[in-house]
């Protein structure tokens, strides 16, 4: 399946990939697109995912990318990464040191993947380990009735993740996911966190036997 996120377009500095452009034209009409928390934040590159999408051993399965207001005055190097991330083979760019501070470096280190930067190279984690969004547009809040058609591509590579055996952790919207991606219901090495407030990968979190293969497989 082509990627859509190689085909960004950036009118009106907004950066949309082609394919949702109508869609999101009429999505953000609806009186609800209005509301501050729903609101889309197009200013900046869409990240659909963040990390090896296409070859991960390990796919966290999220709900959108969630926009900081710290997020305006991000660095060009972030920018650059965002846009290289697209590709959906380069490594997690958040764990480059060089973005120490940064709200995604502080999220995905201080949240996401606290315990598993206990146990594992940050390097392999990076290399090996893929967080995806149901949809790749950031919000305050992640609205539920978003079905863009770039979500295809992503469901696709989830399918495809199926395939190689990859364990998938599914952090927010179990349901949307399953309904989505129906084998997902039935693959062996699904995991569920317990919380779905809580998107850290933790024993407490995740299980015990759950939270040891991922970092078995990160190892």
């Amino acid at each position: 399946m082509t990627n859509p996120w190689l085909d960004l377009t950036t009118a009106n500095n907004e950066f949309i990939a082609s394919i949702d452009v109508d869609y999101l034209r009429q999505y953000q009409s609806r009186e609800s697109a209005q509301k501050d928390e729903f609101k889309l934040v197009t200013s900046v590159v869409p990240e659909p995912w963040c990390g090896p999408l296409l070859n991960a051993r390990v796919l966290v399965l999220s709900g959108n990318p969630h926009w900081d207001d710290r997020d305006s005055g991000l660095p060009e190097l972030a920018h650059q990464k965002m846009r290289e991330n697209l590709l959906g083979r380069e490594p997690i760019f958040w764990l480059d040191p060089s973005l120490i501070g940064t709200s995604g470096a502080d999220w995905y280190r201080l949240k996401l993947l606290k315990n598993v930067l206990e146990t594992c190279e940050s390097r392999k984690i990076a290399e090996r380990l893929a967080l995806v969004d149901f949809v790749g547009y950031r919000s305050h809040r992640w609205d539920h009735s978003l079905r863009p058609p770039s979500q295809a591509f992503t469901t696709n590579a989830v399918s495809e993740a199926i395939q190689r055996d990859a364990w998938i952790l599914v952090s927010r919207g179990r349901k949307l996911w399953i309904d989505a991606i129906p084998d997902l219901d039935r693959y062996p090495r699904v995991l569920f966190n317990r919380s779905v407030q809580n998107v850290r990968l933790s024993q407490q979190n995740t299980g015990k036997n759950g939270f040891e293969a991922i970092v078995a497989e990160l190892s």
